[in-house]
């Protein structure tokens, strides 16, 4: 699923320069595979958000999700989207109607304005999600390129590992405290 996302999000994708492709040739380009791979992302979220409110402890906080739940709980001002479960309350939007055309900034600032605290929830981890994953991909490409370029760094790389980790068991977490 991930490299469908960004297959047809990343840069290269017509898309980003022919937006127009979109309702004209949705097939084509790349549109409908895109959608797809964003729905089953957003389920994928969505399932994990209700599990979190139904497992909810304060006294426990777990990830991103329990933090932003503990917010939702905390806020006291009754015009915030979260206060108590007034955003919740919201109808989840599956198809918000925002041109393609607009610019950016008006296009995110009428998307958000019209979301549920639920939606925005979902959309803040898509953004760590794939802030995370395209710095992780390009990091690890450019490490795996200068590593090929240079063979004695490889070397000097593997006996490190070699020396911290050694030859018998996978590195881990606990590796780190031997270095």
């Amino acid at each position: 699923m991930h490299s469908r996302v960004f297959s047809t999000s990343s840069f290269a994708s017509p898309l980003n320069y022919l937006p127009w492709l979109a309702k004209v040739a949705p097939s084509f380009s790349g549109w409908h595979r895109f959608q797809k791979a964003v729905d089953k992302a957003r389920d994928l979220l969505l399932g994990s958000l209700q599990k979190h409110f139904s497992t909810y402890d304060k006294d426990n906080m777990r990830d991103f999700m329990d933090v932003y739940i503990k917010e939702i709980q905390s806020v006291d001002d009754p015009s915030s989207s979260f206060y108590k479960n007034v955003g919740r309350k919201k109808k989840m939007q599956t198809n918000i109607n925002v041109p393609l055309t607009s610019d950016y900034r008006d296009r995110r600032l009428r998307i958000m304005n019209c979301l549920s605290t639920d939606e925005n929830m979902l959309m803040s981890i898509g953004s760590l999600f794939g802030a995370g994953s395209e710095t992780t991909g390009n990091t690890l490409t450019w490490s795996f390129y200068f590593l090929a370029k240079h063979p004695e760094v490889q070397q000097k790389l593997f006996e490190e590992i070699r020396s911290v980790v050694g030859t018998s068991r996978l590195p881990s977490v606990d590796s780190r405290s031997r270095y």
